[in-house]
């Protein structure tokens, strides 16, 4: 059942058109009966005329919203855009209304509730039309996308009202979009265009590593750590960064990525969350290995879902690593203690032929359960571990000033000293922990993926 509501404005309307209704009748029958007085247009009856008028109004006004409002559970709707997009770009969102009815609709109050973490940045999202029979109409408006992952809109909220405001309708419709925003894909040197010749892009049969061999192989971007005496210094002044000469070595590496998505790792600012850059480095890593002609697996846990990409070149598994970031959902569980079976029962579908670095992404943050009994399993099975371990703290403190900033480290000392103590537990055991922040997530990432690459056997 459609439910009208009466407006305050209503409320008043029908109270003085009931009273002066009764008013006038009240005069009208007291002069017609108590003096004898015939029943004339008068100033009495002009008022009980006017106030069933007001009541006769009422109703109509009502009447007329109630047919409207069934109009609208036969409208269609339509979102048109484009549902992947690259963070920081813009979604230009066309909403189509049909009304298939012979009934127009009048001045519809519409809201379309697009995904609080996208920003509005053109157009509107609540605008008011007349919508005519067997008619269209469309709106527009831009988006600008500020977090990876899957972002799913609200319901399309429909408000009527009649001409003078005595009643209100609202009512909501359901449709079912997302976007999927990717993180931004670039080559990590950005130099395949100057140096076409480079053996990085040459077929898929090229099976050496650069290291520290005679062999020029190509250039790359400086990441703390790296020799000093291999900077060439003519990109350098070109690119105006610090350039790297990378030659060839024996071997190819093996890299397991294995990305904590739960709750915990959505702290931070928006757009610029733990997950956030853990998936811009991920993204990064995996163009970065493709030109290594490495081999890449991935592991995804959120607490809740899983997923695991077994072992291959990476240039073949970057496409589903790639989607699989556009639909990254953090859920909102911070229970990590499932993390520990998915790794072990990863293993064998995994598909690991040879001595392989994991490289857990986690904040280490809420319940990891055994996760240091089972990564000291892994490591004796002859793999190298790596915990790259953003901190909270890092990621908020930034966007707060003052006071606030000040109460924050207050706060926060005792979630230090427990993740410090647990640090201090994993590095005993020797498993490598690296605390980042968001300047130096992937170049901590790649200076120990070097490193690693060195004393493979």
């Amino acid at each position: 059942m459609t439910n009208i509501e009466l407006t305050t404005r209503g409320r008043v309307f029908i109270l003085i058109s009931a009273t002066l209704t009764a008013i006038g009748f009240i005069i009208c029958g007291q002069l017609t009966y108590t003096q004898g007085v015939p029943l004339k247009v008068s100033g009495p009856l002009l008022i009980m005329i006017t106030g069933l008028c007001g009541l006769l109004l009422t109703y109509g006004f009502r009447l007329s919203l109630l047919i409207q409002a069934t109009v609208i559970n036969s409208l269609n709707l339509m979102r048109i855009y484009n549902e992947d997009a690259v963070e920081d770009s813009e979604i230009h969102i066309t909403l189509r209304i049909e009304n298939p009815t012979y009934i127009s609709i009048f001045n519809a109050e519409i809201m379309d509730n697009y995904p609080a973490t996208t920003r509005l940045i053109e157009g509107t999202n609540h605008f008011v039309v007349n919508i005519p029979a067997q008619g269209t109409v469309e709106v527009n408006y831009c988006l600008k996308t500020r977090m990876i992952g899957k972002h799913r809109f609200g319901n399309i909220t429909f408000a009527l009202r009649d001409f003078l405001g005595l009643f209100y309708f609202s009512t909501g419709k359901e449709l079912d979009n997302e976007i999927r925003v990717y993180p931004k894909s670039y080559e990590p040197t950005g130099f395949s265009s100057v140096f076409p010749g480079s053996k990085t892009l040459t077929g898929t049969s090229y099976s050496k590593r650069k290291g520290s061999g005679y062999e020029f192989a190509d250039l790359r971007e400086y990441v703390p750590g790296d020799d000093l005496r291999r900077i060439d210094w003519k990109s350098t002044a070109k690119h105006g960064k610090l350039i790297i000469k990378e030659f060839d070595a024996e071997g190819i590496a093996t890299i397991v990525i294995v990305l904590d998505a739960s709750a915990t790792m959505s702290y931070g600012i928006l757009g610029e969350r733990k997950i956030d850059y853990a998936a811009r480095t991920i993204a990064y890593l995996t163009r970065y290995l493709s030109r290594r002609k490495d081999y890449l697996g991935f592991v995804y846990y959120d607490g809740v879902r899983s997923e695991i990409i077994p072992v291959a070149p990476a240039n073949l598994v970057f496409p589903r690593i790639y989607n699989l970031l556009g639909k990254l959902e953090v859920s909102e569980s911070i229970n990590k203690t499932g993390l520990s079976k998915l790794l072990l029962d990863s293993m064998p579908r995994l598909g690991i032929r040879e001595k392989a670095l994991y490289i857990l992404i986690s904040d280490l943050e809420g319940n990891i359960g055994d996760l240091p009994d089972t990564l000291l399993k892994i490591k004796a099975m002859h793999h190298e571990i790596t915990i790259i371990s953003p901190s909270t703290p890092l990621f908020e403190v930034p966007a707060l000033r003052g006071w606030d900033a000040t109460i924050y480290r207050v706060i926060t000392v005792d979630y230090l000293a427990d993740r410090e103590e647990m640090i201090k537990n994993l590095l005993a055991k020797g498993i490598v922990v690296i605390e980042v922040g968001p300047r130096d997530f992937i170049p901590a990432v790649i200076k120990r993926i070097e490193e690693y690459r060195r004393v493979i056997v």
